[in-house]
């Protein structure tokens, strides 16, 4: 379906962020290709001339698929809340929101700076808070939100602190608290002494801690059947990692897919995949 076409009223509809390259596109095609259930996939990019190419691409590859780019820049409240008034308007309702957009800073570039903290928190943390905070109200019942993270996210809070680590796990954390710690963390970054404050020296591990248990968190106050996941497609090779790792962005894409696959009202809402399978926090 082009983007002049009225949507199809049989199809669920997903909104894909970081959709027009790597795992986000490859993402955005596996839903493309399912018939049962049936999508209509918004492929949302920061950039509206590469989400048109991107768009133009997957229908060269898909014909039959139903999809549209969306202009979204999901560290901009405002363009959020623009992209969520769209689905609104035209759609009803959000099936499917793969929070996927993220970004890697790699130290020695920019050192331990506000920039590379503030970059990366807004991204990998604040985004998906910001996108979960204007989408839930419209996810469909029994709908779906899986934010991509990683198993070095899972890795860095294994080795905070015992109090760190026991705060965040808190069965009772809320938002509020939980954006705390990360002002927290972020101050002790640039000091320089986040691993003396019992977190760790890493703005892309610990922002992946932080936004895996904001799933968790999350998951513990939705409502209508509504689940929540954090998911980590593996080291993938994209233009955020390196040629060397071990999977295709097609592959990390299937386990994220494999997340947003799993059955209404799974038990398991709030958890952290793996290799398709729960990892604890």
């Amino acid at each position: 379906m082009s983007q002049a076409t009225a949507a199809n009223a049989t199809r669920k509809v997903a909104l894909v962020t970081g959709a027009n390259k790597g795992i986000g596109y490859n993402i955005a095609r596996q839903l493309a290709t399912l018939s049962n259930p049936a999508y209509t996939v918004l492929m949302a990019s920061r950039d509206p001339t590469r989400g048109s190419a991107s768009l133009a691409q997957l229908m060269k590859e898909v014909p039959s698929a139903s999809l549209r780019s969306v202009t979204l820049d999901v560290c901009d409240r405002s363009s959020i809340q623009a992209v969520a008034k769209l689905v609104k308007d035209e759609y009803g309702e959000l099936d499917l929101l793969v929070n996927n957009a993220g970004v890697f800073d790699k130290p020695g570039d920019k050192g331990h700076s506000a920039k590379v903290v503030d970059h990366t928190l807004a991204t990998n943390y604040y985004a998906p808070l910001h996108m979960c905070e204007e989408f839930l109200p419209i996810i469909n019942k029994n709908g779906r939100v899986v934010t991509v993270s990683s198993e070095l996210g899972t890795s860095a809070l294994s080795r905070f602190s015992n109090d760190k680590r026991a705060t965040l796990l808190d069965p009772n954390l809320t938002v509020e608290k939980l954006n705390e710690l990360v002002a927290s963390f972020r101050e002790s970054f640039v000091a320089g002494h986040a691993s003396r404050d019992g977190w760790l020296q890493s703005a892309y591990g610990v922002s992946k801690a932080l936004v895996s248990v904001l799933m968790r968190v999350l998951a513990k106050q939705a409502k209508n059947g509504v689940t929540l996941f954090a998911a980590c497609p593996g080291w993938c090779r994209t233009d955020m990692t390196s040629p060397m790792a071990t999977r295709s962005a097609e592959e990390g894409a299937s386990m994220i897919m494999h997340v947003c696959m799993l059955p209404p009202n799974d038990q398991t809402s709030g958890a952290h995949y793996e290799n398709k399978k729960v990892v604890e926090l």
